[in-house]
């Protein structure tokens, strides 16, 4: 998001959740977004901001709280939480089944014909516990 981060010395970061709270919903829609999801950035980013959801809380807690916590919140799904755990806290056993990437690259892996089930793809997940992460990650980069 270069539209509303910051540049320090040639690197740019993300904006903060107090940056993105501060905006109207038209603003992130300028960005191509739906009106529905500028709305739930934003109000995730305002829960942020107002200290209603803390991030370095849930660093702290297991996965099915922080699962929990972030369901209950509009627009958040088990998707955004799987991607949350893996890449915002860095669990090292997270499997995002649902990922079109990974069914894809599942799929390519094992010459399927079409992309594997919720059910194939759990099945298939169980010989790389507790390493779960790190195969999402060599699966999504198998297909870049």
């Amino acid at each position: 998001m270069k539209t509303f981060g910051t540049q320090i010395d040639g690197v740019w970061f993300y904006p903060r959740p107090e940056d993105i709270a501060a905006l109207s919903y038209d603003e992130l829609k300028q960005l191509q977004l739906s009106g529905r999801k500028a709305e739930y950035i934003i109000d995730t980013s305002r829960l942020i901001a107002e200290g209603k959801l803390s991030l370095e809380e849930l660093a702290h807690k297991s996965e099915a709280e922080v699962m929990e916590a972030l369901l209950s919140i509009r627009g958040i799904g088990p998707w955004t939480v799987q991607n949350f755990l893996l890449f915002g806290l860095g669990k090292p056993n997270v499997f995002p089944k649902a990922d079109i990437g990974l069914q894809r690259a599942i799929q390519r892996l094992l010459g399927l014909s079409q992309k594997p089930s919720i059910k194939q793809m759990e099945e298939l997940s169980k010989r790389w516990e507790p390493y779960l992460s790190y195969a999402s990650l060599y699966l999504w980069r198998s297909i870049e």
